[in-house]
């Protein structure tokens, strides 16, 4: 399931292949590869297809914005296991009787 984050904001990106800094337009998605957070961002002035999936080291300059979509994805992680919980709850107790 992806989780996807409507946080609009400007903050800055360093690229580490040029050292030029981009404009984070927001914060689409996050994930986890080797044990590493990465996010993956939508550039301002750019396409979708230009999308890219950052690791942390690359977005210093945007701690703010990272730590607001860290919170709302764990805010609907939250909502999400709260509205699942009874349904869990009810389907155990049907296979216990079944």
């Amino acid at each position: 399931m992806q989780f996807i984050t409507e946080i609009i904001s400007i903050y800055y990106a360093k690229s580490m292949d040029t050292r030029e800094e981009y404009i984070v337009e927001r914060i689409i998605d996050r994930r986890t590869v080797n044990g590493k957070r990465e996010y993956y961002l939508k550039w301002e002035g750019y396409d979708d297809e230009d999308n890219t999936w950052e690791p942390v080291e690359n977005l210093q300059h945007c701690l703010e914005l990272l730590a607001e979509c860290d919170a709302s994805l764990e805010r609907r992680m939250r909502a999400m296991n709260m509205y699942l919980k009874p349904k869990k709850e009810k389907h155990e107790k049907y296979r216990e009787n079944n």
